[in-house]
């Protein structure tokens, strides 16, 4: 209720003139505009888009390994198209590299050398990044669950960030090892579509399998 300091008429909190004398009545609580910027406070950033970093760090084929390249087998990095005697690429022109292959699905184990957790998020959005870009389809993410088996923080901070990005459209989804029962639909979907994947991804609470897109 607010009260006219005219006539000490009663009106309603929505009304912005005293509904007897026409007075103005005084603001009670935040403005609709006020409100809206509360509630944009209350929201957590989107995270940026997913994109390489220009340089590959020192720990990434630590964390990630890649097949080496064959002899004389060289990969555009901009497109993927391979091949042992031409020095451009015959799809796109872009030079060949010959660094290594990147697979459907890549291994990455973000429990290398036990990072804090600062770190091995930081080292998750630059393997997202590289991923995407070279047109792998689904990463195998190891984090462990934690010494107390009931969940490490790593693991638990890992899936907010998947969710994240889940939720900016950044990647199609991302499945936790302990969801992944034999026989299910969603076991039998992925691999029918992955056939890398293998009886020790089922039930397995120390993996998270993220599929790019």
């Amino acid at each position: 209720m607010k009260t006219c300091p005219r006539c000490r008429y009663h009106s309603s909190a929505q009304s912005l003139v005293c509904g007897r004398c026409g007075a103005p009545l005084p603001e009670s609580g935040p403005r609709l505009g006020q409100l809206n910027d509360i509630a944009a406070l209350s929201v957590p950033p989107s995270p940026a888009p997913l994109r390489p970093a220009s340089t590959t760090p020192w720990w990434f084929d630590q964390i990630a390994p890649r097949a080496q390249p064959r002899s004389g087998d060289r990969r555009c990095r901009r497109c993927g198209q391979s091949s042992s005697n031409r020095i451009e690429c015959i799809v796109c022109g872009n030079p060949f590299a010959g660094e290594p292959r990147w697979p459907a699905l890549l291994n990455v184990n973000l429990e290398v050398d036990h990072p804090p957790l600062e770190e091995a998020q930081r080292r998750l959005e630059d393997v997202l990044g590289r991923a995407r870009f070279h047109g792998v389809k689904v990463l195998r993410l190891i984090h462990g669950h934690g010494s107390s088996g009931r969940g490490g923080i790593i693991r638990l901070e890992i899936r907010r960030q998947l969710q994240r990005h889940l939720d900016a459209l950044h990647i199609a989804a991302w499945h936790s090892g302990e969801s992944l029962s034999p026989g299910t639909l969603l076991w039998n979907d992925l691999v029918k579509r992955f056939a890398e994947l293998g009886v020790s991804d089922a039930e397995n609470p120390g993996i998270t399998l993220v599929e790019i897109g």
